[in-house]
């Protein structure tokens, strides 16, 4: 273990697995002790994949700083797992694109800038994580099903998104994933 500027950084032995379930649960109690301890600050946890080869530790370190970027982006309280992440994996590469969140604002258009968009973008994001399903979607909000139905039309009426086109319901979850990398602001209804 060494303290580096802001971080720390962690390398430790694992018996092969698939996915470091040990580390992560270390990484999660590194976590908790820090939060404990320095509660005005922010921790976070990246984990990259294991190796076995002490040349491939540079990548490793690389994929767990990503992870612990990412988590910060998302201001994710759970240490995040380089295999995890995903197609946030790809945006990585992309990132310093201006067509990046010129995607996003396209995709999700309108909806970014209107009174209480922050509220259909968060009904978006839980259609999409849900895969279209409406019951489970409005399991997630808390919600009736009815009032995901008047959000999912009011969203059309607002951004002109067909959400039955498969395109379309792919370009929006991967522009709500853009939009968190990126941490774009949404305009929230004021409460």
């Amino acid at each position: 273990m060494r303290p580096r500027g802001q971080e720390v950084v962690l390398f430790c032995s694992l018996v092969a697995v698939d996915k470091p379930e040990p580390v992560i649960a270390l990484a999660l109690a590194i976590r908790k002790a820090a939060a404990t301890e320095y509660p005005q600050s922010d921790a976070y946890g990246g984990v990259g994949r294991p190796t076995g080869d002490l040349a491939d530790w540079k990548d490793s370190y690389r994929e767990a700083s990503q992870a612990l970027s990412m988590a910060a982006r998302l201001r994710e309280q759970k240490p995040l797992y380089f295999g995890d992440l995903s197609v946030y994996r790809l945006l990585f590469q992309i990132e310093g694109n201006p067509e990046l969140e010129a995607f996003c604002r396209e995709a999700l258009g309108p909806l970014l800038h209107y009174e209480g968009g922050g509220d259909l973008l968060e009904t978006l994001e839980a259609y999409c994580e849900r895969l279209g399903n409406l019951s489970q979607t409005a399991e997630k909000l808390f919600i009736h099903r009815n009032s995901l139905l008047y959000r999912m039309e009011r969203i059309s009426q607002i951004a002109g998104l067909d959400m039955t086109n498969p395109d379309t319901r792919l370009a929006v979850h991967l522009a709500l994933k853009v939009r968190k990398m990126l941490n774009l602001p949404t305009k929230r209804r004021e409460r």
